[in-house]
């Protein structure tokens, strides 16, 4: 369930500062956007493969800062492409859309766990998350 929560942010984190790339000295936060977001779909595979507690614990506390690692950069994306005076209706629109984007994935996780089990679809999303990270890559790299 983890697995799939994340997965709806996490692509919205990644396409988010993608679309509007104006700036093109982004290409590093943009770079560790993308690494980030393809370690936490690696811990979240390695989750699903149902490991001891001790090693879920440490898989947990890397899922977090792999979630650093793509939140900040698209962060910093974000408030360096707004103008000043509408920066905090930019990260409330952010906001809200995150918020509205994982409505579907917990809503639908649920029955998907009960149906194909929770580990393989904690394997499907983390498969899902590090095969975008590998084909938004060739965008970052060619802006």
């Amino acid at each position: 369930m983890h697995a799939t929560i994340t997965a709806a942010p996490a692509l919205a984190a990644v396409f988010d500062p993608l679309l509007p790339n104006p700036l093109a000295a982004t290409w590093v936060a943009l770079l560790g956007t993308i690494a980030g977001f393809a370690c936490n779909g690696l811990v979240l595979m390695l989750i699903a493969l149902c490991p001891p507690f001790e090693v879920l614990l440490l898989l947990g506390a890397l899922s977090g800062v792999s979630n650093i690692l793509f939140v900040v950069p698209n962060v910093t994306i974000i408030q360096e492409a707004s103008p000043p005076d509408l920066r905090a209706r930019v990260f409330g629109a952010r906001i809200a859309l995150l918020n509205l984007s994982w409505l579907p994935m917990i809503v639908a996780s649920g029955t998907l766990a009960d149906v194909v089990g929770a580990p393989t679809l904690a394997a499907a999303a983390g498969a899902v998350t590090v095969i975008a990270a590998a084909a938004l890559t060739p965008l970052v790299r060619d802006s």
